[in-house]
């Protein structure tokens, strides 16, 4: 049998137009998979491959690999298209405007509940809507999650601010551009979201980390302190980008979130 597939553009409240691409099972537990800065959906596809192979899948009862992945490509990202025309950047990009998208999404598919797993800005998207939405979130994986931009050690934030202005400038004369600018622009602001917000988000949440991430690791437990049934995970041998590294260990995780909330 083959493997459910289905891809499609999901217009949101301004005219833009959302990417998502589901996988798995179309009746199963809904997990959503949000990808990080200036990557697309196809991030995660090692792990969801793992998620919805066919020996997992024969598991029924039990295995992830029958719930529904949604593969979202955020706005100025990936497959998504920002605004009426679909051609200009958005202006006001930003993550109270991206969890907006989201919400628009998940109140069109008719989702109810679901996991949000994030990896880096992906992460900060999960805790922004979650902050948002609570009604909507069953559960948190937040991998390499930041709420403040100190959080990033010193080099990543020296490149961070140098690729900024070189795509401004860049931008006078090559259109693409602007979008890369107006995305890079997103890692150097602090997350709208308050402690106090975060604190209040009473569903399981599971922290997880590289041991060489570019995130600091006091930034890292100190945002696991935060939320009130919080599982702080750190993963040896790996670095930022822990889904592609390791994608068997990320996937196991998101099975065993999925088997303590569904």
């Amino acid at each position: 049998m083959a493997l459910y597939q289905r891809a499609l553009y999901y217009t949101v409240s301004d005219g833009s137009k959302i990417y998502c691409m589901e996988t798995g099972n179309p009746r199963g537990f809904p997990v959503v998979l949000l990808h990080g800065n200036a990557m697309d959906g196809s991030y995660f596809q090692s792990a969801v491959k793992i998620l919805t192979s066919p020996y997992r899948s024969s598991r029924q009862n039990q295995d992830p690999s029958h719930c529904r992945y949604l593969l979202i490509d955020s706005r100025e990202h990936g497959k998504s298209i920002s605004g009426r025309s679909g051609t200009k950047a958005s202006p006001k990009l930003n993550f109270v405007l991206m969890a907006q998208d989201l919400e628009d999404v998940l109140q069109q598919l008719e989702i109810k509940k679901c996991i949000l797993a994030g990896h880096s800005d992906g992460a900060n998207l999960a805790m922004v809507y979650a902050s948002r939405y609570p009604a909507r979130v069953g559960g948190l994986l937040l991998n390499s999650g930041n709420l403040n931009v100190k959080d990033l050690k010193w080099y990543v934030r020296a490149a961070i601010h140098a690729r900024y202005t070189a795509l401004c400038a860049l931008s006078i004369l090559f259109h693409p551009c602007r979008r890369m600018a107006a995305v890079t622009g997103l890692m150097l602001h602090d997350l709208p979201v308050t402690k106090a917000q975060l604190a209040g988000i009473d569903v399981p949440v599971w922290v997880l980390t590289g041991e060489h991430d570019i995130i600091g690791r006091a930034a890292t437990e100190q945002l696991a302190q935060l939320f009130p049934r919080c599982r702080l995970i750190i993963h040896k041998n790996t670095g930022h980008d822990l889904p592609i590294q390791d994608p068997a260990f990320f996937a196991g995780l998101i099975q065993h979130l999925v088997r303590e909330i569904a």
